[in-house]
Parts: structure tokens; sequence; C-alpha cells
């Protein structure tokens, strides 16, 4: 109440005007609202003070009315947006610091029923102290539930606590030795699941577009397309670290550039990289939906070129280009859209080879292009689970 104040005191030191006037008014009839307990129609009249050009203080009105309507998510918002603001007092700043990070530290009721009933329960390794139906408090962030019943084929769930919001959990336990048994069923009352969100699935099969940057030796080149298609297997898809392996086949275009990196190939001319690698990875899931990680690889190269204008006073260089290594490390990050599939980003990539045998290199030619061959970009794709 004393903040509802508060915007009162602010409006009386602001010059009037026409949009000033009518904001004033506003405010005041969301303070008569939330007096009465409307705190609906108050935030309508907080946010239209505010459009008008009213002061900061209507958004922290607004979070308190998000307060008493019980929408803690709602209100942690206008809290952010209310820190952004840059004419807030330490002491202003200070309390809605605090009311945001108690917003964030409310502890979560979970209540956790099976059928059959009866099964021990483990949330984060740790027992649930007796068995289904079990009710308990869990601090904010995510957690591991994990149900067992003799005969009964083990169920676990990843939830995460959010603002004190109460989670259901509901295990429905099939036989061990039932040909229709799943140990990823999804439960039913929680969405947020490995299995909900393809974190129990064995299979990834992805499609990737990126830009890279790439170096030739000394020579700079300019941003070039390239693509993916990877096939991966996840060893241990029930666990909250997930380790994969698997094939990845890429490619990357060259040319247009002058001068031409390449001896068998006119400055004008463009060539295309294929490669092939076995990769492996690492995930974290950061959240229910979120993993992150980074990915290794090492594989071989080769070079599909157009050798329409070959350079004859290149002649040391070799004739042809053959196979190369090719490494690749990259920081990755997926999202999962739908139980299937997923939106997958690296946004670092590095590739690097050594220079095709039919490289330029010094001397004769002016241009440079021995060493190491390498580029940084970043790609973007989409990926689907499957068991």
């Amino acid at each position: 109440m004393q903040a509802l104040a508060l915007a009162l005191l602010v409006f009386a030191q602001i010059p009037s005007g026409e949009g000033i006037v009518r904001a004033r008014g506003l405010d005041q009839q969301g303070v008569r609202a939330f007096r009465e307990g409307r705190f609906r129609d108050a935030i309508r009249f907080f946010t239209a003070a505010r459009r008008l050009g009213g002061p900061s203080s209507e958004i922290w009105n607004i979070a308190r009315c998000h307060q008493r309507l019980d929408e803690p998510e709602d209100a942690a918002r206008a809290l952010e947006g209310y820190l952004e603001q840059t004419d807030l007092m330490p002491s202003e700043r200070a309390e809605a610091t605090r009311e945001l990070n108690e917003l964030r530290r409310r502890p979560s009721q979970m209540a956790i029923d099976s059928d059959p009933a009866g099964a021990s329960v483990t949330v984060d390794g740790k027992p649930a102290g007796s068995p289904t139906p079990v009710g308990l408090d869990v601090a904010p962030g995510p957690h591991r539930v994990r149900v067992e019943h003799p005969g009964h084929r083990v169920y676990e769930a990843d939830v995460e606590a959010r603002y004190g919001r109460a989670i259901l959990v509901s295990a429905k336990l099939v036989s061990a030795t039932s040909p229709a048994a799943s140990e990823d069923a999804p439960p039913a009352d929680v969405p947020s699941t490995m299995a909900t969100h393809g974190l129990a699935r064995r299979f990834l099969f992805s499609v990737e577009v990126g830009a890279f940057l790439p170096r030739l030796g000394d020579l700079d080149g300019h941003v070039r397309p390239g693509g993916a298609l990877e096939a991966r297997y996840v060893f241990n898809p029930a666990s909250r670290v997930l380790v994969t392996g698997g094939l990845r086949f890429v490619a990357l275009t060259y040319g247009g550039s002058k001068p031409s990196a390449l001896c068998q190939q006119a400055d004008d001319a463009s060539s295309v990289e294929l490669g092939g690698l076995a990769t492996g990875a690492f995930a974290v899931r950061a959240l229910p939906r979120l993993r992150v990680g980074a990915g290794v690889g090492l594989g071989v190269a080769g070079l599909v070129a157009d050798a329409s204008g070959p350079d004859a006073s290149k002649a040391s260089c070799a004739g042809s280009y053959g196979l190369t290594v090719l490494g690749r490390a990259a920081i990755e990050g997926s999202l999962s859209l739908t139980p299937g599939w997923r939106l997958l980003v690296s946004p670092l990539v590095f590739e690097a080879h050594p220079a095709w045998k039919g490289a330029r290199e010094n001397p004769p030619s002016t241009v440079d292009a021995g060493g190491l061959w390498w580029r940084l970009g970043a790609t973007l794709g989409f990926a689907f689970d499957a068991k």
C-alpha cells in the first residue's frame, strides 16, 4: 500500500500536461480498485497510466496486483521490468530486488502417487520418507523423481519447481514382464519429463545449415554457407548428462574469391568440400526442455572442384587434391519443441584440416594457402528423437 501512495506522490511532482493529467486520473482509479480488491481492474488502470507517461511506480503497482492474484510468474516479470528502469532510488531498487528474490525462492509442494500404490520414492536420490501416495516440499529448480515397486519397471520423471507452484506426479507403473511396458512412459500430470521431451530416446537424426568464415593458410576467405546431416546414438538416455556418438556428413562451399587458393582452379571457379566424421558429444539437461553441451569429431574430407581454368604457371603444385584429415569441435544447445522434435543451435563451431595437395604455396605463387585451413561458424537446425 505504501508503494501505491508513492505513485500519487510522484505524480504530484510531474509537470502537468494532457497525457499526464489522464495518467494521474487512471492511477487514482487503479489505487481505488486495488483497495477494493478488484486487482484485475487495477492492473488495467495502472497499465494504461504507464502508457500515458505515468512513473515507474506503475510497474511496481502492477507487480503487487499480480502477487495478490497469486500469479507469481507475472509478478516476477513485472518486477524484472521495474528493475530495468533507470530512475529508481536505491531504496526502491533494493526493495524490488528483495521481492523478486523471495518469489524465486518460494518452495513448491510436490504430490506423488502411483498405480499400484505403495511404491517407494526418491527425489534427487534421497528417499521421500514414505510409500506412495506421498507429499513433500521441494526447493526451486529441477528435480529427478524415481518411483519403484517390486515386479514393476522403474518410473523416472524430471520436473522443475518454480515460484512455489504445486507439482503433481502420477506414475502409472507397468509390469516388468509386460511386452508393452516402456521404461520411459511419460507421466500423466507432468508434461516436462524426460520421455515427453525426447530425453529418454535412443536415436537422434538432425539436419543443420550455417555460415562459416574460413582462413586458408595465410589467405582470408569470405563467409561461406555450409550444411550437415548427422545421426547419433544416445548411450544413457535416462541420465541427466547424456553421452552420444554418431556419424556426421558436412558440406562447405568455396569459390568466387580472387585469388584462388588452389593451383588447379581458376580464380573465379568454385568448389565444394565434402566430409564425413565420427562424432562424440555430451549434453547436460539445464532445464526440462533445454540441453547444453559440446561435441567433437574426427574424419576425412575431399574436395569437388571446378578445374575448368587451371593455372599453368603454377606447375609446381600437386595435380590432385585427394583426401585430408578433418577435425571439428562445437558448443551445442537444443530446445525440445514437441515430444519428437528439437531445435538445434551451435553458436560456435570450429573445423580444421591440412591444406589440400593442390594448394598454392610460396614460392613460386604470390598466394600462400599452405599450412592449416580452418574456419569458424555457427549453425541452426532441427533434430528428431527416435526410440
